[in-house]
């Protein structure tokens, strides 16, 4: 397998895993894809390599899933906080559900245990009271951001639509006067 990070190809994502990532293949080797839905054909970008299996992001939608809508994070893939912003509320709520009804079948003895329809929030932005938070290292002169999960680079933020009106305002007030403090 001769992919290294950067280097994109073309690819059909099938189902979502519980982390939030669609699975591909390209050579025999598992590809976990970020930004993407099942059935979607994609071009996707190397981001991580491992021995046994490819991390990639979605660059280019070139046939969209029905499910897939715009996300309205500017940080979405970047930060890679939102998993799965870029699929409609109602999916993402039957998603939750069929995950939780793939953890309880595990168990034999609650294998009669049917999962009631995932009920929705009435805010699917600003509802989040806790976050945390990265303060960028020395180059980064004391900005308030949040850490790659898989490439591990540094995301400066202006505010986070998950977070409540309070912590983005504290996030607003400590951007770039925190330098020095951890």
């Amino acid at each position: 397998m001769d992919l290294n990070p950067g280097d994109q190809f073309q690819t059909t994502l099938s189902e979502i895993n519980d982390s939030g990532d669609t699975a591909s293949q390209i050579r025999g080797a598992p590809v976990e894809v970020s930004g993407g839905l099942p059935g979607e054909k994609v071009i996707v970008e190397v981001q991580k390599r491992f021995p046994e299996r490819i991390v990639a992001k979605v660059v280019e939608v070139l046939e969209q899933a029905e499910e897939r809508v715009e996300p309205e994070c500017k940080y979405f893939l970047t930060c890679s906080g939102c998993q799965w912003q870029h699929a409609s509320y109602d999916y993402q709520l039957r998603l939750k559900q069929a995950r939780v009804q793939r953890e309880i079948d595990k168990y034999q003895s609650l294998s009669h245990a049917v999962v009631d329809t995932t009920i929705g929030s009435d805010e699917q932005l600003g509802y989040r009271n806790h976050g945390r938070f990265t303060v960028g290292k020395k180059d980064d002169d004391g900005q308030i951001g949040y850490v790659n999960a898989v490439t591990r680079h540094f995301v400066k933020i202006d505010q986070c639509l998950l977070m409540n009106e309070p912590i983005n305002k504290t996030i607003d007030l400590a951007q770039g006067n925190v330098a020095g403090q951890t």
